[in-house]
């Protein structure tokens, strides 16, 4: 089990703007704390800053200032890459040449397991996030964005990590491989022990997974709260229109002139 703690993060992007460069300033003193074998979901407009969140709490990026620790441990003395903290990325990052069942057996090849674990690892995870054997031996290009991001949660899970981090990872996803997707990553996050740290857009995938919901709005975190009291105790304006954006967004239907 990790923790994971933010303090006072910041990170500027040079960027162009009305033709002109300029700096776009995405996270601005950005705190959070992840108890350990929690679950804590990130909410946000696009654009807002997750994805940058997530990179560098990955190891991937490196704050302008600010500090981060994963189980106590400053980021920068934990190797990039380790099987104990993986992301599934937003683009999914599957390997274009490998087929599906290397996809998903590559983590633990690189730990050197024998054939035989990986091959029954491989099966059992796939099971378990709804790939079926059939599309082992296809390439990421044969496959719909849908499967592409079960092949990414897979192989993620495949080490059986102390922190997850999941990045926009149910959006390309029809409702029902979701409701089993998410069934399945909280089993498995109480089996392996994990925290699962998501960033999303989607207001319903963080209300039926997350113990705890934080809001990110101008580089900060606004609110933190459980589901239940997210909605029905939103701290300021735009929480309470994110939220009923949320709500209203199914409903609406664009009328025809």
């Amino acid at each position: 089990m990790e923790s994971v703690r933010a303090e006072s993060v910041s990170k500027s992007f040079k960027d162009v703007v009305s033709g002109k460069k300029e700096i776009v300033h995405v996270l601005q003193g950005l705190s959070i704390e992840v108890s350990a074998n929690e679950v804590f979901a990130i909410i946000g407009h696009t654009g807002s800053g997750k994805t940058t969140l997530l990179r560098i709490l990955s190891g991937l990026d490196k704050p302008d200032s600010g500090k981060v620790f994963i189980g106590g441990i400053p980021r920068e003395r934990i190797r990039v890459g380790t099987p104990d903290v993986q992301m599934v990325f937003q683009d999914y990052a599957l390997w274009p040449h490998m087929t599906v069942y290397n996809n998903l057996n590559f983590p633990l090849k690189q730990r050197r397991l024998p054939d035989r674990e990986i091959l029954e690892r491989v099966k059992d995870m796939a099971n378990r996030v709804g790939i079926p054997d059939s599309l082992f031996k296809r390439l990421p290009d044969q496959l719909s964005e849908g499967q592409k991001q079960m092949v990414a949660i897979g192989r993620s899970l495949m080490t059986r990590p102390k922190l997850l981090l999941l990045d926009e990872a149910l959006v390309h996803l029809d409702p029902i491989t979701k409701l089993k997707v998410r069934d399945e990553i909280l089993d498995l996050q109480e089996e392996f022990q994990m925290t699962i740290l998501m960033v999303t857009h989607q207001l319903t995938d963080a209300l039926a997974l997350a113990d705890r919901i934080g809001v990110l709005y101008g580089g900060r975190i606004i609110q933190v709260a459980t589901p239940d009291r997210l909605l029905n105790e939103p701290e300021n304006d735009y929480v309470r229109a994110y939220i009923e954006a949320s709500r209203l967004l199914p409903e609406r239907r664009r009328r025809r002139s």
